[in-house]
């Protein structure tokens, strides 16, 4: 309600009043990703703090009734399940005030294609104890090009899938390093895309990058992971149309590799009387081989190589280069 009048010389005139209705603004975007008989919509707005914000969001599609639902204080919701091979139409209405104040904004829409059952899921494998590799394919029902085309594919890691905080825009490694449980987090860095080229298949390493610093030119870097926990990851391609296609969460599929568990397992003591001469890969250990039990006073050639070890059991590996002459290997102690 707006009350107008004007004064002159002490004198207020009489009073005009008139009832205005304020409108909320609308979403300033809505983004869908989908995946496997779901899509998640995320949207953010400018005038969500009003305490009498609420959401509207319905979908509809052919041979598919339409579906509403009201929501209060979230950014983001789940459809599912939906039927495979259909396009779905959703909208967003921002309401604000309650009874006959309410107000209803302009509606937000977007059309996606929910692609059919049948898509091929990424592999992921173990690489020691804080790497893991995953290789999937451009698989034209999990990345569907009837959604755009792919501009960008994040692989996602996660410690725990039920914090639920894959967002449409991830957090980076920087962002949870620190933390207790990392939550979900992007390895890839921005505008990766190994499909650019035609390619029909992919790989990426999570872990091996040394991020020292977050830098300038991008906020994402596939930093270290920690030792010996069970991460879970899944790969989501963002499209030209700002509509993103996802993978379901996957497990390493099995140990890792023999040669790293040797790694782990193998541990060379030295005795402080007797320095350790000659260790070559026909002796104790190189990287990728197995041990043979050596015996005291064996005499091994000269050599000038690299030598991998562990000071003990599950440590971290260690690399030095060894320089010897013929001398026997005299007082050392090897544990399994």
């Amino acid at each position: 309600m707006f009350t107008l009048y004007t004064i002159y010389k002490g004198v207020r005139s009489r009073p005009v009043t008139e009832a205005i209705t304020t409108y909320p603004l609308k979403v300033n975007a809505l983004y869908p990703v989908v995946g496997q008989g779901y899509v998640l919509l995320y949207w953010d707005i400018e005038n969500y703090a009003d305490s009498d914000c609420r959401f509207r969001l319905s979908y509809n599609a052919e041979r598919v009734a339409t579906v509403s639902v009201e929501l209060k204080g979230a950014s983001r919701h789940r459809f599912g399940p939906l039927m495979s091979d259909v396009y779905y139409t959703f909208t967003i209405t921002v309401i604000m005030g309650t009874g006959k104040a309410a107000a209803e904004s302009e509606s937000e829409m977007i059309t996606v294609y929910v692609p059919r059952e049948g898509r091929s899921l990424p592999s992921l494998k173990r690489q020691g104890s804080r790497e893991l590799t995953v290789k999937f394919e451009n698989d034209q029902q999990m990345f569907s090009p009837l959604n755009g085309a792919i501009e960008d594919v994040a692989v996602i890691v996660s410690d725990d899938i039920d914090m639920n905080d894959d967002n449409y825009e991830l957090k980076s490694w920087f962002d949870v390093k620190d933390e207790e449980t990392w939550g979900s987090y992007r390895a890839t860095p921005s505008g990766w895309n190994p499909f650019k080229k035609s390619s029909k298949e992919a790989s990426f390493t999570i872990g091996s990058d040394d991020c020292v610093r977050r830098s300038l030119d991008d906020p994402y870097c596939n930093g270290i992971l920690r030792a010996n926990v069970p991460y879970k990851v899944k790969v989501r391609a963002y499209m030209d149309t700002k509509v993103a296609m996802e993978s379901e969460w996957i497990t390493a599929d099995g140990d890792a590799d023999e040669e790293e568990e040797e790694d782990k397992n193998v541990a060379v003591f030295m005795s402080s009387r007797y320095p350790l001469y000659g260790v070559n890969d026909d002796a104790l250990w190189a990287r990728g081989s197995a041990i043979p039990e050596p015996t005291r006073g064996t005499s091994i050639p000269p050599l000038h190589q690299t030598m991998a070890y562990s000071t003990y059991p599950g440590a971290t590996t260690h690399t030095t280069v060894v320089h010897s002459s013929a001398k026997p290997v005299a007082d050392a102690d090897i544990y399994r």
